[in-house]
């Protein structure tokens, strides 16, 4: 079971957005945890690098996740995140305004 952040060693995340859709990962070394605060911040770039690089921080309060992003220009606006767990790892699931999102998390 997840317990802290600090035990995510990638991430990969797949956004569906206007008909398109878009896969990024986080390089290891953007990968910031800080299991004080329940909080990881990365970096997301896109695979086939055609959309921009985007900051992303993920932060849970007791069973609930949230995540910010500075993609759209709002970096305050935090978004709710579905969870769904396996031994391996979490897909943090969010779907709303900005499209659809899975962020796939492993330990």
């Amino acid at each position: 079971m997840f317990m802290k952040m600090s035990e995510i060693k990638k991430v990969r995340t797949t956004w569906i957005y206007n008909n398109g859709g878009y896969v990024y990962d986080a390089p290891p070394e953007s990968l910031v945890a800080n299991d004080s605060l329940k909080t990881i911040r990365f970096e997301l770039r896109e695979i086939d690098g055609q959309d921009d690089n985007l900051e992303v921080v993920i932060q849970t309060t007791g069973n609930s996740f949230t995540f910010k992003t500075d993609y759209y220009g709002n970096p305050l606006e935090e978004l709710s995140l579905e969870k769904f767990t396996s031994d391996e790892g979490m897909i943090l699931f969010y779907e709303g305004k900005h499209g659809v999102a899975y962020f796939h998390l492993e330990f």
